[in-house]
């Protein structure tokens, strides 16, 4: 009876703090959904068939409820709720908003509550969001440091990564918004 009793005390325990984990991270993100912001970030993707590693470094501007656009040194990407425009080489290409794009807009502009898109588990430091809508996207790990965004992993089913670590430079940008 004793250990029955533990059991439910430890279950409930393990459901207020993933709810709790839940609410933190949706209030980290709502804070860039509602405000124009830029960020200076490395973005660091792998490849995990071949291990090839590419390694960028940009600008991202949140302009609040509309789009991110992600500068980089010859490249503009723009991302909106429909659709993910790349500006490369003088011309532009234009794609349909899923995988590691649809992840950044959900996580930063989406409409919708990040609760009702991802199961969201709280880890030692950080969380782990899994997608809950279709999607080739595994898991998301998301740090947060002093209440901003920290570093942020994307992993695809096929065990590719995207990693954005978002950093102070040397300008007073970094992490400021309107």
């Amino acid at each position: 009876m004793k250990i029955l009793r533990v059991l439910v005390i430890l279950s409930v325990l393990l459901i207020t703090l993933d709810s709790y984990a839940a609410n933190r991270i949706t209030h980290f993100f709502k804070l860039y959904s509602n405000k124009t912001t830029v960020l200076d970030f490395k973005q660091t993707s792998i490849n995990a068939m071949s291990g090839q590693k590419i390694e960028r470094t940009g600008i991202l501007t949140i302009k609040a409820k509309k789009s991110m656009i992600f500068d980089y040194k010859n490249e503009r990407v723009i991302i909106n709720d429909f659709e993910a425009v790349d500006y490369r080489d003088s011309k532009k290409y234009t794609y349909k908003l899923t995988g590691f794009n649809k992840v950044l807009f959900l996580l930063f502009l989406g409409k919708e509550d990040i609760n009702s898109l991802f199961d969201i588990k709280k880890m030692q430091s950080g969380y782990e969001l899994t997608p809950k809508y279709k999607s080739n996207i595994n898991k998301v790990y998301t740090y947060f440091k002093d209440g901003q965004i920290e570093k942020l992993i994307i992993v695809d089913i096929y065990s590719n990564r995207t990693i954005y670590e978002f950093y102070a430079a040397d300008c007073k940008r970094t992490q400021s918004g309107d």
